[in-house]
Parts: structure tokens; sequence; C-alpha cells
């Protein structure tokens, strides 16, 4: 299972800034894959063949809602790559009004 989850001892007792998870079917933590104080990163999902993760992020870090990314990374954590640039001017993805980025998801042909 894959989550997003706030250690409250690290985030200063807030909630809303958490990293991705791996968990057992137990909810026992297994792997923490992000890393980011004060970066809310959220709804992780893997890609129809488990060997990539695409998940959102505060471009300007934060809470979530502000300014949101959507970023794509390997199943063990490794090569974290921005997929979009909704927030960032001059590029052809950027959005004035981008806020938030509630859900994402793969098809099932993986793209």
């Amino acid at each position: 299972m894959i989550c997003s989850l706030a250690n409250l001892a690290e985030t200063g007792g807030r909630g809303y800034w958490g990293d991705v998870y791996v968990c057992d079917v137990e909810g026992t933590l297994v792997r923490r894959l992000t890393r980011t104080p004060r970066i809310h990163d959220e709804n992780p999902v893997y890609s129809p063949d488990g060997t990539q993760i695409l998940w959102n992020r505060p471009a300007l870090g934060g809470a979530p809602g502000e300014r949101e990314e959507l970023w794509i990374m390997d199943a063990n954590g490794e090569s974290k790559v921005r997929l979009m640039h909704f927030t960032t001017p001059d590029h052809e993805d950027y959005r004035p009004g981008a806020r938030q980025i509630t859900e994402a998801d793969w098809s099932p042909d993986g793209s």
C-alpha cells in the first residue's frame, strides 16, 4: 500500500506536511519514499505495471492546495522528476490560476 503520512514529530504537529510512504497490509511503515520538510507530498498512485509512482506536491512548498505540480518517481523512491510546470511563468504548461491537483491517475496503458 502507498500513502501520504505526516510525521508529527518532524512537522511541529502539523498533519498537512506529509511524505510518501509504502506500508504493508497491517499498516506498518515499510519505507519512506520522500523527505520534504514543510512540503506536502500527497495522492501517490502506482503505475499499472507497479514500476513508477505519480504524486503531487506544491511547487513553492507549504500546505496542500498551494500551486501543486505533478511528479513521477521509480517505485523504489529514486529518479524523482517534475512532470508539469503549471506554476512556472514562461513555461508552456503555465496556468496563472493553477492551484490544486486533487487526484491524478494512470490510463490502463501506463500513460
